[in-house]
């Protein structure tokens, strides 16, 4: 795998050009939406679920087959992170009971928003990879921006729902780590939502906090901070006019 890997160093010229492109695919995104399926974005956001699930299996066979030679699967490259659930939560959200779709959505534009954002800020991992994976990882961020912005358009009540959404997500993926390290035979170790006390910290400033202490209260402040983060996020949409 190492020789498809080319490290691209980080705020240099093409992290900042490549993320910026992505903030304005997700507003260009957000604007044809909303022109095109004005009180039934639903739809788009389902249609946008499906293509996500495609880049994610040509990526994963691209992973498979062309960089690790279908020799071995890369755990670390699971489907399953916080820049993930876009893709499943899109595709469930279209039929989904009414009263699940507003921690859907609100997940989206909360917690889907910060793990865009802070992917775009410190792409270590997306530039730490081949022209193909560069490429795929700003333009996922950027349609997770687009998709956070859309759902944001509904201001839904009751955050505890979606913190409850967010817990539920955290127990699959540490399961997902569990299971993957444990099946593991060769290549990365699993890290879902970067919580797995399996591995390393590998979260900027968290993992400065993981030296003192200790990787599984790290976990916890870094799930804390993210709630906090995204209830701060849910509020200002509350307020927005």
């Amino acid at each position: 795998m190492e020789g498809f890997l080319t490290e691209t160093p980080m705020f240099g010229a093409f992290h900042i050009t490549a993320a910026s492109l992505s903030i304005l695919l997700g507003f260009l995104y957000c604007r044809s939406v909303r022109r095109r399926y004005p009180g039934n974005v639903d739809v788009a956001l389902f249609r946008t679920g499906l293509f996500l699930l495609g880049m994610e299996c040509v990526k994963q066979l691209y992973l498979f087959l062309i960089v690790n030679q279908a020799q071995y699967y890369s755990w670390w490259y699971f489907p399953f992170q916080l820049c993930s659930m876009p893709m499943y939560l899109c595709i469930a959200l279209k039929e989904a009971p009414e009263e699940r779709k507003g921690p859907i959505r609100t997940f989206l534009y909360t917690y889907g928003l910060i793990g865009a954002l802070a992917a775009l800020a410190w792409p270590e991992d997306i530039l730490l990879g081949s022209i193909f994976l560069k490429v795929h990882g700003f333009l996922w961020h950027g349609l997770m921006v687009g998709i956070a912005m859309v759902s944001a358009d509904k201001k839904e009540e009751g955050f505890p729902r979606t913190v409850q959404l967010f817990l539920f997500l955290c127990v699959c993926a540490e399961i997902i780590n569990t299971a993957g390290t444990a099946l593991r035979t060769y290549g990365s170790l699993p890290d879902m939502f970067y919580i797995s006390p399996f591995t390393a910290a590998g979260q900027p400033v968290f993992r400065i906090i993981a030296r003192y202490t200790g990787r599984i209260p790290e976990i916890g402040i870094y799930l804390c901070t993210m709630t906090l983060a995204a209830y701060l996020l849910y509020l200002l949409n509350k307020k927005r006019a």
